[in-house]
């Protein structure tokens, strides 16, 4: 279906535009504008006549601006639509239908005729003059036999706008496009300009002025090309005038350097020649003091020394001298205390001060120790003195093997600071203190403690005793009640925990040290455990006195041999115990109690 003419038209012109279709397809998928000057080049190349474009996008609505020349203006106009619009219009859908819409809110234009090819959609559009909207044709008289050759459905309530005649031709346009033909390919710019003084209203005027404007620019480059080789050329020429100017102060700094060096170079022959001389003397007084070195003696280098009083050396020899004659002195008497004592005299801040004073504290120790043989209290009175003697750990053997040969001993020596009962053991009071040494029995199952050591000091009043033992297996748990899933109840365990007790007996020791012994014993007991007292922080100091007759607050046992009933009492020597026995009620949690 096409747009209907006018047979008188009432306008200023027609114009046609020409849409190519890739071009409509970039403007409905550019959303961000990448593409907008490519989509002005491409309209610019299919539009001889179009000066200038915009595109403007607001959400899915775009706006495409339009400026071109006509034969006597310039004309403005807008096609506004969605982006689906522009697309039918790139797919050739009802392409007259949709230019009526994009140009409905422009007044400036209206729609004429729309055609289409394989590659662009031409419309052509009525505009009108000094930019006024133009006024539409009257409807053409249509004959009724005419009429019935129309498409056009007879319920349609609003024809299609009518399309103009097209205007009347210029005179001349074949001539016109003759002379444009051959104009167009070259290079002439006052018969470009006179073909548009000739044809005003051309069409290829705009394209006559572009060409004009591109010879110009082209001329001008070449100038610009010109001038910038001319100005290549001075400067090459400078540059050579430059470098022969500083070839040539080079030969003569060359000239002049060549002069110098000769100068030098019989200066240096001269100055090696004194040099020469020099050496020599040098020679004979470093092969002296190399050999009074060599010598290693002080002796010898105080003969250096007299020889040439004024050597360089005559510093680092004297000095060299003295070192010698400290160590000679040294060596000559560091194998007796008398030797040692006199190089100390002599050398009060000598090279071995140091050594001579260890030397005589080991003579010392030595002496010492050698005195104190056979002797337990003089051994001890040794490693008081000398803790970490170079003799200690003989004279320690020596007391082992001393207390060996009688009964066993444990010596408590007399400190002035007593120790902190901490279970540390690391007070000054323990230093130096000899300890006895017991081997220890294995009982029952499991590994045994190999050893325990003890040592003992008093202030006057008051015993202590440390007590060290090192053990493989922490064993801190004292019959614990185990629940027993199948009893349905907690029994007790024979499981004990580690343990140390002392025993001081009253009066002479007993033959069996056992409680149920059958043996009359009154014992001041001390225990220490690893359960009851890691909890407590305190050990247990208990009075236990055993006899055959019935004593206050006793409790009766069998002897172990069966010679009949034994009475025990077993009471804290003050206060009470830091502990208490408890037995686990009926609704106990089921699990291990403690």
């Amino acid at each position: 279906m096409g747009l209907l003419f006018a047979s008188t038209v009432a306008f200023s012109g027609t114009l046609t535009v020409n849409l190519p279709k890739d071009t409509l397809y970039e403007i409905t998928s550019d959303v961000e504008n990448k593409k907008v000057e490519q989509i002005q080049e491409a309209l610019k190349a299919a539009n001889e006549r179009l000066d200038n474009l915009t595109i403007t996008r607001n959400g899915n609505v775009i706006t495409l601006g339009f400026a071109m020349w006509t034969e006597g203006d310039k004309v403005s106009f807008s096609l506004v639509g969605k982006k689906p619009d522009f697309y039918k219009m790139a797919m050739g859908v009802a392409i007259e239908d949709t230019l009526r819409y994009l140009v409905k809110d422009d007044t400036r234009v209206l729609p004429a005729n729309a055609t289409k090819d394989s590659e662009t959609i031409s419309i052509t559009l009525i505009y009108g003059e000094g930019g006024k909207p133009p006024k539409p044709p009257a409807p053409t008289k249509v004959s009724a036999k005419a009429r019935a050759k129309t498409t056009a459905p007879k319920a349609a309530k609003t024809p299609a706008a009518p399309a103009p005649t097209p205007p009347p031709a210029q005179n001349g346009t074949a001539r016109e496009d003759a002379d444009w033909s051959k104009l167009k390919s070259g290079d002439d710019i006052d018969a470009l300009q006179r073909f548009i003084n000739k044809y005003p209203r051309s069409m290829h005027k705009h394209a006559a002025k572009r060409k004009i404007n591109e010879i110009k620019n082209r001329a001008a480059n070449e100038i610009k090309e010109r001038e910038a080789k001319t100005k290549r050329l001075a400067e090459a020429e400078k540059n050579k005038k430059a470098e022969t100017k500083r070839l040539a102060a080079k030969k003569n700094k060359q000239q002049a350097e060549d002069k110098k060096r000769r100068a030098e170079k019989a200066k240096r022959q001269a100055e090696d020649q004194r040099k020469k001389q020099q050496q020599k003397a040098v020679k004979r007084v470093d092969d002296a003091y190399a050999a009074a070195k060599k010598a290693g003696t002080s002796k010898a280098l105080d003969k250096f020394v007299k020889a040439y009083p004024k050597a360089k050396q005559i510093s680092e020899v004297k000095k060299l001298s003295a070192k010698l004659k400290d160590d000679e002195t040294y060596s000559a008497g560091y194998k007796t205390r008398k030797g040692v004592e006199s190089y100390l005299k002599k050398y009060p801040k000598g090279r071995h001060v140091k050594e001579g004073k260890v030397l005589l504290g080991k003579m010392a120790d030595d002496d010492t120790f050698l005195a104190a043989k056979g002797s337990i209290d003089a051994l001890e009175k040794y490693l008081q003195r000398y803790p970490k003697g170079r003799n200690a750990k003989e004279a320690n053997s020596l007391i082992g093997k001393l207390l060996s040969s009688g009964p066993l001993r444990l010596r408590a020596l007399a400190v002035k600071t007593p120790p902190k009962v901490d279970g540390k053991g690391d007070d000054a009071a323990w230093k130096g203190i000899h300890p006895l040494t017991l081997a220890l029995k294995k009982k029952g199952k499991g590994k045994h403690i190999p050893r325990v050591t003890v040592k003992a000091v008093h202030s006057g009043g008051k015993l202590y005793v440390l007590a060290q033992w090192k053990d493989s297996t922490n064993d801190s748990d004292y019959r614990p009640y185990i629940w027993d899933k199948k009893a349905n109840k907690h029994t007790i365990s024979d499981k004990l925990d580690d343990a140390f007790s002392m025993a001081i007996y009253k009066g002479e020791l007993p033959k069996e040290a056992c409680m149920l012994g059958a043996n009359k014993q009154e014992v001041d007991l001390w225990v220490w455990r690893a359960f009851l007292s890691g909890i407590s922080g305190l050990a247990s100091d208990q009075s236990i006195v055993t006899s055959r007759k019935r004593m206050r607050k006793s409790t009766p046992h069998m002897a172990r041999n069966g010679s009949g009933q034994i009475w025990i009492r077993n009471l804290p020597d003050k206060g009470k115990l830091g502990w208490k026995y408890v037995v686990p009620m009926p609704d106990a949690p089921k699990k291990n109690i403690p």
